[in-house]
């Protein structure tokens, strides 16, 4: 199960990760205090920007970014997404 983070230093280059557009990312860039993370996302190749503390995104194993690609993010249930990619 996917690992729901809100704080800083989490989330270092090279990880897999979910943005707040729930798209799975690879970690590229890491503030200095570890809170705002850049990623190029695993569905349309854009940069990602998201705060380790504010945006609710969650650090995916290798497998689970590959499972999001194909069939979409999981446990998601009950959350409002606009304009859903999957």
């Amino acid at each position: 199960m996917a690992e729901r983070i809100n704080s800083e230093g989490i989330i270092k280059v090279g990880d897999y990760f979910e943005s707040c557009c729930f798209h799975p990312c690879l970690c590229i860039e890491v503030d200095e205090y570890g809170s705002n993370i850049e990623g190029i996302s695993l569905i349309d190749g854009h940069i990602q920007n998201c705060s380790a503390v504010h945006c609710g995104i969650r650090k995916l194993t290798i497998d689970e970014a590959i499972e999001w690609k194909k069939r979409g993010p999981q446990e998601i249930e009950g959350q409002q997404v606009e304009n859903p990619w999957w």
